[in-house]
């Protein structure tokens, strides 16, 4: 009789813990197009972390029963709700359910980011995601010329060494994850260099580059 009092007391205990890890999840993923900026009807393609990012935030949001008046400029649609995003002030208007919030200007700037906001001019550019590499013995991970440097060395997903070739370069650094903008094509290298020198295998003449955030 115990045994059976313990059982029934931890099957209740297992269906309250699911219950409880499905609530709050009001917003969820389309099974195909996502966002679109609502200028032009361009949809706007996003990485798997950043829709969950925009998924987890909607879920999260200090929602107000309210609509505000902003002119929105993108538009995501989940599985259930059309939820219009205004860049300018970071602000959600959720059409479906009538309500809306303001995220903080930290996840806007993110948000933003994501979208390319204000580089839409290179939104229709080639890109690759690479890794800046660390310093090697006897060589370096940025070379200048005239104090300035001028190009980088980096690593895509497999390992593939890179010379990027860039006019600014902000505030790169070693082991930065960024995304690099080109128009011409990549150059495949032959080229093989003494130990502990660099060995590139490919060289972009990138128009610039952004850093991939770090959040939490």
């Amino acid at each position: 009789m115990k045994q059976t009092r313990i059982l029934v007391i931890t099957i209740i205990a297992f269906l309250m813990l699911v219950l409880a890890s499905g609530c709050g999840k009001t917003y969820e993923l389309p099974w195909d197009q996502f966002c679109v900026k609502i200028d032009g009807n361009k949809e706007i393609v996003l990485s798997a972390e950043d829709k969950n990012f925009i998924i987890d935030l909607l879920n999260k949001g200090s929602w107000v029963s309210d609509m505000t008046e902003c002119e929105s400029d993108y538009v995501f649609f989940t599985q259930k709700q059309e939820v219009r995003y205004h860049s300018a002030c970071g602000t959600f208007n959720d059409y479906t359910n009538k309500r809306s919030f303001t995220v903080s200007e930290e996840q806007r700037q993110r948000i933003n980011e994501m979208l390319n906001v204000g580089n839409e001019n290179i939104m229709d550019k080639k890109t690759i995601i690479l890794t800046i590499a660390e310093t090697q013995p006897s060589h370096a991970v940025f070379e200048y010329k005239d104090g300035k440097p001028y190009c980088f060395y980096a690593y895509d997903s497999e390992g593939f060494p890179y010379r990027v070739f860039l006019t600014d370069f902000g505030d790169l650094k070693e082991k930065d994850i960024v995304t690099v903008y080109f128009s011409n094509e990549i150059q495949e290298l032959n080229e093989i260099n003494p130990p502990g020198e660099w060995s590139v295998k490919y060289e972009i003449n990138a128009e610039s580059v952004t850093k991939k955030s770090q959040y939490d």
